[in-house]
Parts: structure tokens; sequence; C-alpha cells
């Protein structure tokens, strides 16, 4: 996240100069805005797995996520 945060704004700094340094910051953002939103997937995908597989090992009252009315 750092990482594009930091590239967001050295993209915004370069809006106000040379067009070839804005298209190298809009690369380098756009890059670590795909490696961001991968490790993000990746993570969302892995605790999927990881919580249906223990809710289905467990029942849900036991795990206290079981519905209360």
């Amino acid at each position: 996240m750092e990482c594009t945060a930091d590239a967001a704004i050295e993209t915004m700094r370069a809006l106000s100069g040379e067009a070839d340094r804005l298209r190298r910051r809009g690369e380098a953002y756009a890059q670590a805005r795909g490696a961001l939103l991968k490790g993000l997937i990746r993570h969302l995908d892995d605790g999927e797995d990881l919580i249906v597989s223990l809710i289905l090992d467990r029942d849900e009252a036991a795990l206290r996520v079981a519905q209360h009315n």
C-alpha cells in the first residue's frame, strides 16, 4: 500500500512537469496499483478458503458465527 501511495504522489507531482516524466510516473503507479490489487485478491481468496474450510470443519455455533435472532 505504501508503494502504491508513493507512486500516486509522484504521479500527482509530475502533473505540472514534462510529459515523459508524467508518463513514467503514471506507468509506475499503474504497476504498483496492479501489484497491490493482485495481493489483495490473493489475500481475500486465501482468507475465504481458510474461513469456509474452518466453518465446514466445525459448526457455526462453536465458532460463534451462528446467526442469532
